[in-house]
């Protein structure tokens, strides 16, 4: 009976770490520093290291006797689930902190340093749409949010980097994380920075 409980265990950490390692991997695709990808990989490799030898022990007749082997092996599994748990509901909002800070370390934003050219300020809509690339929503996300299509988000965020002179969203994120737009404590646009552009947009 022990020896069919360690054996299903030994099942259960092979798929469970293996499935946390591959949906890391999937998640690290969003990450832009080279050094926190490989960190990602390295712990990712390890996972699948684990379920490899899990599975191995899973389908031997050989295991260490007595119990202290199968509360290890139970407390691998609980680890297995909680990091997979953590990966699957985490992921995206640690991917989108990396973004963040990514940005605001590259000390400078596009050739236009972030700077709003006065003639072309940014409208309303623009401004709901930069909140909601703070916040880490996708296209179809924040589509869904402003009941507009998707291809007038795009629309939007062209032209946002434009009017910005930045290259990407996360410097648009940068921008307005560093211009006070966007307050990263709240999670929130600043009602007085918004206000400003607004009437500046006229």
């Amino acid at each position: 009976m022990e020896m069919t409980l360690v054996r299903v265990v030994h099942g259960l950490v092979a798929v469970l770490w293996p499935a946390a390692a591959a949906l890391g991997l999937w998640r690290a695709r969003a990450l832009h520093r080279r050094k926190t990808r490989v960190r990602v990989y390295l712990l990712m490799a390890l996972g699948l290291a684990i379920g490899a030898n899990a599975a191995v022990m899973a389908l031997s007749d050989r295991h260490p006797q007595g119990v202290l082997h199968l509360v290890a092996v139970v407390v691998l599994a609980l680890m297995g689930l909680g990091i997979l748990y953590l990966v699957s509901a985490y992921g995206d909002e640690i991917a989108h902190e990396e973004r963040v800070l990514y940005a605001l370390s590259r000390g400078h934003l596009g050739n236009g340093h972030g700077q709003m050219d006065p003639a072309n300020p940014l409208s309303r809509r623009e401004v709901e749409v930069i909140g909601l690339l703070c916040k880490g929503l996708r296209n179809e996300e924040i589509a869904r949010h402003l009941s507009i299509s998707k291809s007038t988000v795009l629309t939007h965020v062209r032209n946002i980097m434009r009017k910005l002179a930045v290259h990407s969203r996360v410097d648009v994120v940068g921008w307005a994380i560093e211009s006070g737009l966007f307050d990263a404590s709240s999670g929130d646009l600043d009602a007085t920075v918004a206000g400003r552009l607004l009437i500046a947009h006229g």
